[in-house]
């Protein structure tokens, strides 16, 4: 049997958030540059549009997964930064 530190995965879980934060935001900053502004401003824009274009509701749908993966894995951090966690 082997032991493992509370500590030593509260390490790795974080290790593995900040990365998954280094990609979604390198997605998201993608996303920003495309249509010079952020995510909510997009969302407006392309739920006031009466014309439908396929290609930029492909991205919103994207950008919008990116965008709600940004928030949570932003709690995910907080909750291990203020030891917010439990080991099951």
């Amino acid at each position: 049997m082997t032991t493992v530190n509370k500590n030593k995965i509260k390490e790795l879980l974080y290790a593995e958030i900040l990365y998954e934060l280094h990609i979604t935001q390198d997605k998201l900053k993608l996303f920003n540059s495309k249509y010079q502004m952020e995510f909510e401003s997009f969302e407006a824009k392309i739920k006031n549009t009466e014309n439908e274009n396929f290609s930029e509701w492909d991205d919103y749908i994207e950008w919008k997964g990116f965008f709600n993966n940004y928030k949570y894995l932003i709690e995910q951090k907080k909750a291990i930064e203020d030891e917010n966690i439990r080991v099951a």
